[in-house]
């Protein structure tokens, strides 16, 4: 029976100061804006360093996996989120702030939709006040 060597298993992920300048996540969101990236992309920039090992895109695609997906990492506590490997508590409150700029986002715009939609019902249900309040301005 022959051992496993353990460097067999051990793959070679490159530094992000080894990936060409052109196809880093942040030089590439300053030259092609944040909608050219892909989540483990924009994740890796909030998260900013990898662990020994893995790099921080790397990083961003597992700990995705793990939570399967943006939806799923961001409904996970802090406590769930600081037990993942690489991710400390300094990591964790910057997901969860992230996270809720984003909802907040989400609810001022949903906000203002609502309150659009009410207008342009009021304003489809009374077309007749409003020609009479026009006619009423003009004379």
């Amino acid at each position: 029976m022959t051992d496993a060597d353990p460097q067999e298993d051990v793959q070679y992920q490159p530094m992000i100061r080894d990936i060409p300048e052109s196809e880093r996540p942040r030089e590439r969101l300053k030259h092609y804006g944040a909608g050219a990236l892909s989540t483990s992309e924009l994740l890796a920039i909030l998260l900013r360093t990898g662990v020994h090992g893995e790099n921080v895109i790397h990083l961003a695609m597992r700990i995705l996996s793990e939570y399967g997906g943006l939806s799923g990492l961001a409904k996970a506590s802090f406590s769930e989120l600081e037990a993942t490997k690489g991710i400390g508590p300094a990591k964790v409150t910057q997901l969860k702030a992230a996270f809720e700029l984003g909802r907040r986002l989400l609810v001022s715009r949903w906000e203002f939709m609502v309150r659009r939609s009410y207008l342009l019902q009021w304003l489809l249900e009374k077309p007749t006040d409003i020609l009479s309040t026009n006619s009423n301005r003009e004379r």
